[in-house]
């Protein structure tokens, strides 16, 4: 089947905003191949691409490093989100060792294994395809991909299966880059008397197998720091998320609180803004949005919650309200610095 059929066969159930996207997509990972991007933003960019491809919720590049052949994650989207540690870590290594081994794509369904007898399985709710970066029948690393729990697109047994087959037409290209920077690094190391020499050499390059470790060693070790400080960022920005979503849900427990008094009020509202504060999180107003600090002042003979904020127009109260309101948590907005003084 040829590329443009298997993209057709897979588009069959999405909307034609989404066919312009995936073939886009594709064209750009062809173009990538032929790209002279250094390896790091390569495997970035290209993941990327893959995974706007297949709506896919998660995604990773692993390679090969030698001796040992243990396999380096090199680019990663949404993975520290997954949860994949603990009891899950092992298993999980354990399926993408056993992908990069196999000689051709293929698709897991969700807490299975890809096969009887494989000795290996799927430890989240998520279909997972793999797509093996093999030449020469020497196997170099592996996409991942995670789609779901509930996948976007392949909505149909047929369709995931077609996924597999799409993989074939897409890792050529990665594999056809990797080859092209290992001709330019082997071009680099000779000198002007050599050039024809080298010239044979790097032709031949292409008849040798892949190594992985060719593209996680130190020579891209600045790629690699970059990768690092991306994932760091990221799982920084997840233990954020998770903190929010439980401070959120602690003030909403909270919901149609209604002070028997001023004191009690404010007391109320205290504990609430020092418990977000503390955490760099603050109250959504519910009128506007803003981030806010929570208080409570006297009003209509009684104890009322107001949401105080600075706008472009300045400090500004809403609310005023009796019964404490379902609250949204959001981080703290930056201070807003003064007017810088002109030089003199």
């Amino acid at each position: 089947m040829s590329t443009t059929q298997t993209i057709d066969r897979l588009l069959e159930d999405v909307f034609a905003q989404a066919k312009s996207l995936m073939r886009r997509r594709y064209l750009e990972i062809r173009q990538l191949a032929g790209s002279n991007l250094p390896p790091g933003k390569f495997f970035d960019a290209a993941l990327q691409a893959t995974v706007d491809i297949y709506a896919a919720s998660a995604g990773a590049v692993w390679m090969r490093e030698e001796p040992q052949g243990r396999l380096r994650c090199v680019a990663q989207t949404g993975i520290e989100k997954l949860g994949l540690t603990g009891e899950y870590e092992q298993p999980h290594e354990a399926l993408v060792r056993y992908a990069a081994a196999q000689p051709k794509p293929f698709l897991v369904r969700p807490n299975s294994s890809p096969r009887v007898g494989a000795g290996v399985s799927n430890p989240t709710d998520s279909f997972l395809v793999f797509g093996p970066l093999v030449h020469n029948g020497a196997m170099v690393g592996v996409i991942e991909l995670f789609l779901g729990p509930r996948p976007v697109r392949g909505k149909t047994p047929e369709v995931r299966t077609g996924y597999a087959r799409f993989m074939e037409h897409l890792t050529p290209w990665i594999v056809q880059y990797l080859l092209r920077q290992l001709q330019a690094a082997q071009a680099k190391k000779c000198d002007d008397a050599k050039k024809s020499n080298d010239a044979k050499k790097s032709d031949a390059a292409a008849a040798q197998p892949l190594r992985g470790s060719q593209f996680t060693g130190s020579q891209f070790a600045g790629s690699q720091f970059a990768l690092r400080m991306v994932v760091a960022a990221r799982e920084v920005a997840a233990h954020r998320e998770a903190i929010r979503r439980t401070l959120e849900r602690v003030v909403q427990e909270m919901t149609g609180l209604r002070a028997e008094s001023l004191q009690q009020g404010r007391d109320v509202a205290s504990g609430i803004h020092q418990l977000l504060d503390a955490n760099g999180m603050r109250v959504a107003c519910p009128q506007c949005g803003a981030a806010s600090i929570l208080r409570c002042q006297a009003g209509g003979g009684g104890a009322l919650f107001v949401f105080d904020h600075t706008l472009a127009e300045g400090r500004t109260f809403h609310g005023g309200v009796a019964e404490l309101p379902r609250l949204r948590v959001v981080a703290k907005s930056r201070r807003r610095g003064g007017v810088p003084r002109t030089p003199k």
